[in-house]
């Protein structure tokens, strides 16, 4: 079989290892630990934050787990939150680029989608509707299906957190 010597022989001819790490502490600390841990420790994480930030102005349950959904919102509405650890690649002229793929997306299950992008400078946290995020899957006819996203840093798709508001009467969400 092969062996450490088979390995460091073949070192020199691959091109591209040189490259600096995408995450690190000293461009955001959070990014880099979330970056070091599991997708399933990461989630719920990331779910529990985006729960702490809604309990500011709303009432919060948070589900998690093997639920349908991960947070209800005032008794009526279904969150669902997605996370996403950014990828880099490059493009055909060599200019680089990020890419989020927020998996199991199940449209029938959530009224509001949080998609929290992890990118090497901190964490981006955007929301949508049902209707909208129909129009980011991957395969709508799937129970569960995909959203890739690719952009820099500056084109995350969803509407900032910032500008969620609900109705507590009924099970409307808009944004402003």
């Amino acid at each position: 079989m092969f062996t450490m010597r088979d390995l460091n022989r073949v070192m020199p001819e691959l091109k591209g290892l040189s490259r600096k790490p995408l995450f690190s502490p000293s461009k955001s600390a959070i990014a880099y630990k979330l970056s070091k841990m599991n997708s399933q420790y990461r989630g719920r994480a990331i779910e529990k934050m985006v729960r702490n930030g809604l309990l500011k102005k709303h009432t919060a349950d948070y589900h998690g787990g093997s639920y349908s959904h991960d947070i209800t919102l005032n008794k009526k509405i279904r969150v669902e939150v997605k996370s996403a650890l950014a990828v880099e690649s490059f493009g055909k002229n060599g200019k680089a680029y990020h890419s989020f793929s927020f998996k199991h997306v199940q449209l029938a299950k959530f009224d509001v989608l949080f998609l929290v992008y992890v990118t090497p400078n901190g964490l981006r946290v955007r929301w949508m509707g049902r209707a909208t995020a129909r129009e980011f899957v991957s395969n709508t006819k799937k129970k569960a299906s995909e959203i890739t996203i690719r952009t820099n840093a500056g084109g995350l798709q969803g509407t900032h957190i910032s500008k969620l508001k609900l109705s507590t009467k009924h099970k409307r969400i808009k944004a402003i």
